[in-house]
Parts: structure tokens; C-alpha cells; sequence
């Protein structure tokens, strides 16, 4: 799932673009960090939360144009496609693996058992078990949190 349905160059040319589902549940991710103060203008604390987002996305909008603005740009996730520092040895979004750091500890240190459970993360990543299901960090999202909750889809 694409953001467009016309092919368009990704930022980093390098890195095929990351795709709409993992930008949402990244969003989300950064979100669940947020402590908001309670207030009475929102039907829930999960519309607050996109309510602020919404808020700071149109106050950013106004910042003037930075042409040397960059994604991340030290390796691309093949399970969900978000791109991650060069020092990091797993998706800061899903927890998959580096490849190509792994590749290189490979040839230096082989654990099977390691392997077996990244491959099985992986599946379960492919699968939908973990998109949606839970949260980047490994907590079950709810269905508010997933705005998918019985509140309906208004903003509060």
C-alpha cells in the first residue's frame, strides 16, 4: 500500500518509498508518547492525540522550506519499510533486523536460534499479526488507539 497510486521517486532514491501503513502506525508509535493534559474539547484521548498531531503538522507547514532535510537515511526495513540510523541494529518501528549489519555479524558469529526467531518476526510482520495489532514497541494497541474503536470516526 502505496501513498499514490502513480510511481513517484522517493526521497532517498536509494530506498524504495516507505509504505502508508508503517508511516500511520510510526505516527502512532510517536504519538504514544505524548501526555497530553485532560480537557473537554476532544471525545476521547485518542482524538486529542491526532487532534495535537493535526495541530503540529499545520504550525510546521508555516516553518520556511529546508532543502537539506532528510530522512534517515542508513538502511531501509525490508519488513515494513521505514528507514533507520546506520547505528541501529533493528527497525526503530517493527524490530527487524538490519540485513546488512547482520550480513557482516554473520561472517563473524552465526546463531541459528537468532536467525529462526528474526525469520519468525518477520512472517508474523507479513502476516498482519504485528501491523495493527500491536504497537511498534511491542504493546497491544486497543481500538481507539487504532482509531478503529467503536467511537466512530469522528474528532471529537
Amino acid at each position: 500500500e502505496g501513498f499514490s497510486s502513480d510511481p513517484e521517486p522517493a526521497l532517498l532514491p536509494e530506498f524504495e518509498p516507505t509504505n502508508a501503513h508503517s508511516a500511520a502506525i510510526s505516527l502512532l508509535f510517536t504519538m504514544k508518547h505524548w501526555n497530553l493534559p485532560r480537557t473537554g474539547l476532544s471525545c476521547c484521548p485518542f482524538h486529542a492525540s491526532v487532534l495535537l498531531a493535526r495541530g503540529l503538522v499545520k504550525r510546521v507547514l508555516k516553518d520556511p522550506c529546508n532543502h537539506s532535510w532528510s530522512p534517515l537515511c542508513g538502511w531501509q526495513c525490508r519488513v515494513c519499510t521505514c528507514v533507520n540510523h546506520e547505528s541501529v541494529p533493528r527497525c526503530d518501528m517493527c524490530g527487524g533486523i538490519n540485513n546488512s549489519a547482520a550480513q557482516s555479524e554473520e561472517t563473524t558469529n552465526s546463531d541459528p536460534l537468532v536467525e529462526d526467531q528474526d525469520q519468525d518476526q518477520d512472517e508474523q510482520y507479513e502476516e498482519g499479526a504485528l501491523t495493527g495489532q500491536e504497537s511498534p514497541s511491542g504493546a497491544a494497541l486497543s481500538d481507539q488507539d487504532r482509531g478503529s474503536g467503536g467511537g466512530g470516526g469522528g474528532e471529537g
